[in-house]
């Protein structure tokens, strides 16, 4: 990742986002940003570009100095042209998934990916539980930022928990709020020509997710004790709701109160309310309501706005009411819970002095969200995101979860009662390709390392059956081999099967036959290791070589161990060191003229046999290549970048970039924690943190490989970005590096942490 071009300092930032006349929650917000930071430093020029989705204009305005359609990609490079010749310090960027065009609103990206100044991205929301395409926006975008923002702690904390941000690069500023005089309600709806001894208020755009429904339950008994309270529902109904079903939730709402008898009490304001109208409103209000039904809401403008004017706010325990109301009085309330707050309405009105003591308290508690302390603190944050001099923020050392989760959705999906299937269109399984030894082979070790950490149960026992069977059946009596590949219709193809295909099949079976934590392990793996080790020692390829080392330290930590495969393991380790010794030779520290695919293996089969017999010239020999590996794929700076396929054929030349494909960062993860099981040594840690990263998104393309709430994993980086079909090869290798990752910080940490749950709960059956 190259450092960011010299930004000549212009004096001028430019605020990208929705803006009025666009009449929606994030076009208020930016306009009140700008006017802030004009405010704060009246010497800094702030231009804004503004999102036009068509059907809203932006004209007007001369803040207004470029406009982006929403949907249309060119218009993104377009605005990327224009800031760079505006030369801005900095471009602030007001995020929302839904304003930007393309899947999650990737469009963005494309601008970011032009950029020249340093960006500041204001984050107004922060998914706990991303989608796949969420997660990968949210990446890239902590990627190209230099500075990020979010109104709430609980955001910063989920921008480094679930998304890998640094803790040092996220400031919280809280949601800005108008100044206005702490004032008596009765008094302003004397005013105002509101005639009600008693007011609570909603305000916003009307939804179902919304819970106004709860409140107006509340009314009867709230009428029962003071029967002049009114309340006031504030705005339009939601656009998006409106367009799918017109007003048919405002309509139910009326219904609603109509039945229960309260009508006449409740008030619909069906008009878009300006700033200076809303804080009127809610200076009339004795309680503002925020009966929400979903927890996941980062920010709440509106509770900003009610408490900076001193109103006493009754509240379910969204993510921004949670955390104000552990420093700020207020009520919190469950979901759906009319008769808590009826109770805490009828308390409240009750003891009228009582209420004007809190109000005080909230007033007094909220001076510091007001726009010109948030003006300032944005200018404050421009001036660092100038000084970093980069666009491309420093993410977290760990790019994926602290602990990440296995997840075993998508390796189901892929696999039915005969094995797991070779390839998928995108990520549905082709039975154009049926299966094969290979990636059963992959299968059966995973579902034996689940086994080994403890993690047995009926579905992981029945893959574990499955991919068992699988290679029993591939193993052919006649030959003594194993067949590779069966088309979908069950049958064997006649193709002589690969070396490589023997070697995953030796060692799965010595990785079965060594995990003494199932019984049904127990005789048929040793069985037929003995039926195939024949063929196994007239093996040529290195890599065929590296699996049965593999298999046979696997065995020989076993009852089943004999001097047999003790004997094979040190001929094949000398064979691969000598190879190692004669074939180096200047900067190539490599075993074969051309790198190929699964290079990391070697390493690892020597480092493994090194450490069972105690053999220093094959450790010393695997470290040295694998220093080598680690150099040439770039993973002291920073940046794995995996041998790609196009290099395959390349004599003694540096490794091109594509295709890179997971299999390589899988191996490469697994040869680094045999070096940290070897030697200690805290910088196999560190490059393995970089491997393990490039899934999530720490690669040359800065694309997130992953789906890590399904387990999904897309088979590679090519010249455009992500292939975007999911094999069992890429799939498995993603669950194969989380469970070495997982054995790592176990290393490294001391104790098993609990695993993140990426987005929704993971399968952890």
């Amino acid at each position: 990742m190259a450092k960011q071009e010299a930004v000549s300092r212009s004096g001028s930032v430019i605020v990208l986002g929705c803006y009025p006349p666009r009449k929606c929650g994030i076009a208020t917000f930016t306009k009140n940003t700008v006017d802030a930071i004009r405010a704060a430093d009246p010497a800094r020029a702030v231009s804004v570009i503004a999102m036009d989705d068509g059907a809203h204009a932006n004209e007007g305005d001369p803040a207004i100095v470029h406009t982006i359609r929403q949907n249309d990609l060119d218009s993104y490079k377009a605005a990327a042209a224009f800031i760079n010749a505006m030369k801005p310090d900095a471009l602030i960027i007001q995020h929302e998934f839904g304003i930007f065009g393309g899947p999650a609103g990737e469009h963005i990206l494309t601008l970011l990916a032009l950029v020249k100044a340093p960006v500041i991205t204001i984050c107004h929301t922060v998914l706990e539980r991303p989608d796949h395409n969420q997660f990968k926006v949210m990446r890239r975008l902590i990627l190209r930022s230099a500075r990020l923002m979010v109104m709430a702690e609980r955001g910063a904390d989920m921008l480094c928990d679930v998304f890998g941000a640094t803790r040092d690069r996220i400031s919280v500023i809280p949601h800005g709020a108008p100044e206005r005089a702490f004032s008596d309600p009765s008094a302003v709806r004397e005013a105002l020509g509101i005639e009600c001894e008693r007011m609570i208020t909603t305000f916003g755009l009307l939804s179902p997710n919304k819970g106004i429904e709860s409140m107006i339950r509340a009314m009867p008994g709230v009428l029962a004790r003071f029967p002049s309270t009114r309340y006031m529902i504030l705005g339009v109904t939601h656009p998006h709701i409106l367009a799918s079903h017109g007003e048919t939730y405002r309509q139910s709402l009326e219904d609603l109160a109509a039945r229960l008898g309260v009508a006449g009490n409740v008030e619909f304001i069906n008009r878009f309310v300006d700033d200076a109208e809303l804080l009127d409103y809610l200076q009339a209000s004795d309680i503002y309501i925020t009966p929400y039904l979903n927890e996941a809401q980062i920010t709440s403008g509106t509770l900003s706005y009610a408490l900076a004017v001193g109103c006493y706010v009754i509240s379910t325990p969204y993510w921004h009411a949670s955390e104000v109301f552990e420093h700020c009085p207020g009520s919190l309330v469950d979901y759906n819970d009319s008769e808590a707050i009826c109770d805490n309405v009828v308390r409240l009105l009750a003891d009228e002095d009582g209420l004007n003591v809190l109000r005080r308290e909230v007033y007094d508690w909220a001076q510091h969200t007001l726009w010109p302390v948030f003006g300032s603190r944005i200018g404050e944050l421009i001036t660092d995101a100038v000084q970093s001099g980069t666009r491309i923020a420093h993410i977290s050392e760990r790019q994926g979860p602290a602990f990440p989760a296995i997840s075993l959705k998508a390796i189901e999906r892929m696999t039915d009662n005969c094995g797991i299937f070779q390839h998928s269109r995108f990520d549905i399984p082709d039975r154009r390709y049926g299966y094969c030894v290979d990636d059963n082979a992959r299968a059966l070790i995973m579902t034996n390392d689940l086994i080994r950490r403890g993690k047995l149960n009926a579905n992981v026992e029945r893959l574990h059956a499955v991919y068992a069977g699988f290679v029993m059946h591939a193993f052919d009596d006649q030959t003594g081999l194993f067949r590779n590949f069966m088309g979908y219709d069950r049958s064997w193809s006649a193709n002589t099967p690969s070396k490589d295909s023997q070697g995953r099949a030796f060692w799965a079976l010595g990785h079965a036959a060594a995990t003494s934590q199932y019984s049904g392990n127990a005789g048929w793996a040793a069985t037929l290791l003995q039926d195939c080790i024949g063929h196994m020692k007239e093996m040529t390829s290195p890599r065929t070589k590296a699996f049965i080392i593999l298999g046979c330290s696997e065995i020989l930590q076993s009852p089943s161990g004999s001097d047999e495969y003790a004997d094979l393991m040190k001929t094949y380790a000398e064979a691969l060191v000598e190879q190692l010794v004669n074939c180096r030779d200047g900067d190539w520290h490599w075993l074969e003229d051309t790198l190929s695919y699964d290079n990391g293996r070697i390493n690892q089969a020597l480092l493994a046999a090194g450490r069972l017999s105690g053999c220093d010239r094959w450790t010393e020999a695997a470290l040295s290549s694998l220093d080598w590996l680690c150099d040439i794929q770039l993973v002291d700076h920073g940046l794995f970048a995996p041998v790609g396929s196009d290099s395959f054929a390349r004599v003694r030349q540096p490794p091109l970039p594509h295709d890179q494909q997971p299999v390589e960062a899988a191996a490469m993860l697994d040869a680094c924690y045999e070096a940290f099981l070897t030697t200690r040594d805290p910088k196999w840690w560190r490059r393995s943190k970089t491997i393990f990263s490039w899934f999530y998104g720490l690669n040359s393309h800065e694309l997130s490989l992953v789906d890590p709430v399904s387990g999904q994993c897309h088979d590679g980086l090519n010249r455009t970005g992500l292939n975007l079909n999911s094999g069992a090869e890429s799939v498995l290798a993603f669950q194969m590096a989380v469970s070495t990752y997982q054995a790592f910080l176990v290393q490294i940490e001391g104790t098993p942490k609990r695993e993140h749950e990426p987005g929704r709960q993971a399968l952890q059956r």
